[in-house]
């Protein structure tokens, strides 16, 4: 769409009511990460850097592959039994997991159980409440899909109307942002979930932009989020929900995409070729930084958040794109950074020592333990930041 015609289309919109940076760590010497002696042990085997490989996981979740453990002395563990499409920690004693079929499970020290044995013929996507307790699904053919919420603690499974044609959580659990298609009629809606019927309430009718997604910034805003790609431009809007103010916080830039960090205590933003920032709710840059990822590779809360930076990236592949598409992946090094200092520590290199190899993603913030997943084995995993904050170094 051109610049133009976005602009009118979203002018219309508000009218009739009344969206890496990879980069080659160069110059950049990774300090040495000290011996890990305390690491859950990891069936090893040789072949990659430094010989480290991680094992190849049971596709689905259940008996099988490495131990799981919960002793707190552990550096790094590696959480789930299964392959993992993404996750949802309530507590470090509670923990559930979306397998590559849907099935959900909750993880145990003695194997995995089965909270839901529904499966999904194609997952699209899943997104958490911030309190971990239910998830927003996404199923079926991508370009009309299936929505439903899934409750881990009750297990059940809480199907969406068949009008709703994308969805996002809004400002609580009980609270979406959806776009609903019916009569030929596409309107922006709050779909309220409190009294277990979906009731939807109109926000404003004949919601003309597309290729869009969602984001919520807070209570009543919500971030509209342009797709993008490295070869075309794409925006970001805030829409206030009750004012039906409309302002923009990111315009045309290649390849952006971004994530609000817990708590909104922030925006980690990327685009084309290698711009990664630390940006306020407003848009406003606190931190450019000169090692780069994607925002998908981040996490975190209040001052502190984690970033795995690729420390090598192939040359002519095209980024974010091909990283998305699973054309290239990485070995990363994880790196803490302050919010408010813009200070870069360095946590650990993987590949190195007795750590696996660690393309990280879908990184996650509880108490003093770091969760993410790694997609070379597609398994849990979280970092114990007590003991890692010890062995860290500041990167000059």
């Amino acid at each position: 769409m051109k610049t133009a015609v976005r602009i009118i289309v979203l002018v219309l919109v508000v009218g009739a009511a009344g969206f890496g940076g990879y980069y080659i760590l160069n110059g950049i010497k990774l300090p040495t990460f000290p011996e890990v002696v305390d690491i859950v042990p990891f069936q090893i085997g040789g072949g990659g850097p430094s010989g480290n490989t991680v094992e190849k996981p049971t596709e689905q979740g259940g008996g099988g592959g490495a131990e799981t453990t919960g002793e707190s002395g552990n550096l790094l563990e590696r959480v789930s039994r299964g392959a993992v499409f993404s996750y949802s920690v309530i507590s470090d004693s509670e923990i559930y997991y979306f397998a590559t079929d849907g099935r959900v499970f909750r993880v145990k020290a003695d194997g995995d159980e089965v909270v839901s044995d529904k499966t999904l013929a194609s997952l699209n996507g899943v997104w958490t409440t911030s309190d971990g307790k239910r998830a927003l699904v996404s199923f079926g053919d991508p370009a009309r899909p299936e929505w439903g919420v899934f409750d881990f603690l009750d297990g059940v499974w809480r199907p969406l109307p068949a009008s709703i044609e994308y969805a996002a959580w809004g400002e609580n659990a009980d609270m979406l942002i959806a776009i609903e298609e019916a009569n030929g009629q596409r309107d922006l809606v709050k779909v309220n979930l409190a009294k277990g019927t979906p009731v939807s309430s109109t926000i404003f009718r004949n919601f003309g932009v597309r290729d869009v997604s969602f984001v919520n910034a807070g209570k009543d805003r919500v971030f509209i989020v342009e797709k993008a790609s490295s070869f075309y431009k794409g925006s970001v809007w805030e829409l206030n929900t009750k004012t039906l103010e409309m302002k923009t916080v990111f315009f045309e830039e290649p390849g952006l995409s971004l994530k609000v960090l817990g708590s909104n205590s922030g925006v980690i933003k990327f685009s084309s070729p290698n711009k990664f920032s630390l940006n306020t709710l407003s848009g406003e840059i606190k931190k450019e930084f000169i090692i780069k990822t994607i925002p998908n590779k981040c996490g975190g809360a209040g001052n502190r958040f984690f970033c795995f930076f690729p420390t090598n990236i192939p040359e002519n592949i095209f980024l974010p794109d091909d990283y998305f598409k699973n054309k290239v992946s990485f070995v990363d090094a994880l790196y803490e950074i302050n919010r408010e200092t813009g200070e870069d520590f360095i946590m650990f290199q993987s590949g190195v020592d007795t750590i696996p190899i660690i393309d990280g993603v879908d990184v996650s913030l509880v108490g003093e333990r770091l969760y993410f997943i790694n997609k070379y084995d597609k398994r849990l995993y979280r970092a114990n930041l007590t003991l890692l904050e010890k062995s860290k170094n500041v990167v000059e």
